[in-house]
């Protein structure tokens, strides 16, 4: 089949992976349509060829009117921050759970059915943070969907333009010393560019339905070895002071009240006494060659 014919749907398509994800799909000759919450983010998506933009709100109606019959679906969309709530806050409802009850309805409606959910490591009905339970809750709702769906769960995803390695190189940059909070939590890092791949052997593997994989890097690093790291590779290492857990939590409450972006906040606090690293659970996805940070870091972090 021409890979025209088959139309692929991003949810998020305007993010860090999403923009990754939507270049390699356009390179391979398949069509995209990527809902975005606001189509003036994508700029730097705006002259690949084969690509449509839909700003959607979260609602069935407003999904299923860009849905046609044998689509496929990649949800990707997350976010880090959110009010207080219970068992979560608003903003992680919002995303987590009714935007994955909403996808799923339509789905049904156009008969789409195939879906790939990028979810979270380490999230669980009792997790201690509401990230990772809302995110449970959104792999719970898939599974009992009756749609064939693919669940990746990747550890911290890095790359250029990341939000995770970028931001400690700018700490490295401006601040005398780097002050961190949970400096023992550990991580398996996947390159951006081997989760877009797995992401992608999702796309056209017929067997990969009713499937849940980890997808993590081939080493795990504590958070302090990550910060670290980017010091030496952006020429610009600074002294790190690992934070006892009172005072990172008096520093995420502070930050928590600053205007602009949360850097960091308690609920993220929580989410790091989990390791985000692969487990037992399920099966990790077998990538082949997994980038090494440090093969790839030094090409982005200046």
């Amino acid at each position: 089949m021409d890979n025209l014919r088959k139309k692929v749907i991003v949810f998020g398509g305007n993010g860090f992976i999403g923009s990754n994800l939507i270049s390699y799909l356009v390179g391979k000759n398949y069509s995209v349509t990527a809902f975005v919450r606001d189509r003036e983010r994508a700029k730097n998506l705006w002259l690949l060829p084969n690509i449509d933009f839909f700003e959607y709100k979260n609602s069935i109606n407003s999904i299923n009117k860009n849905l046609t019959q044998g689509d496929i679906v990649v949800n990707l969309v997350g976010v880090l921050q959110s009010k207080s709530g219970d068992p979560w806050g608003p903003e992680f409802d919002e995303a987590h759970v009714k935007l994955v009850q909403n996808i799923i309805e339509a789905m049904v409606q156009k008969k789409c059915k195939k879906i790939i959910h990028i979810s979270a490591l380490g999230c669980y009905e009792k997790a201690p943070s509401m990230y990772l339970r809302s995110k449970a809750e959104g792999e719970k709702i898939l599974i009992n969907s009756g749609l064939d769906y693919t669940i990746l769960k990747p550890s911290v995803v890095y790359g250029p333009g990341d939000k995770f390695l970028n931001l400690f190189a700018k700490f490295h940059r401006f601040l005398p010393v780097i002050p961190l909070a949970t400096h023992d939590s550990l991580f398996q890092p996947i390159y951006v560019e081997d989760l877009v791949r797995i992401i992608y052997s999702s796309i056209i593997d017929e067997k990969e339905i009713k499937m849940t994989y980890e997808c993590v890097g081939p080493k795990i690093f504590s958070l302090y070895d990550l910060v670290k790291i980017t010091g030496e590779e952006c020429g610009s290492s600074k002294p790190i002071l690992p934070l006892p857990n009172w005072i990172a939590r008096i520093q995420a409450t502070v930050m928590e009240k600053l205007p602009g972006p949360t850097i960091l906040s308690r609920d993220n606090l929580d989410s790091a006494s989990v390791p985000n690293v692969a487990s037992e659970k399920n099966e990790v996805y077998p990538l082949t060659n997994p980038t090494d940070i440090r093969t790839v870091i030094s090409n982005y972090i200046k």
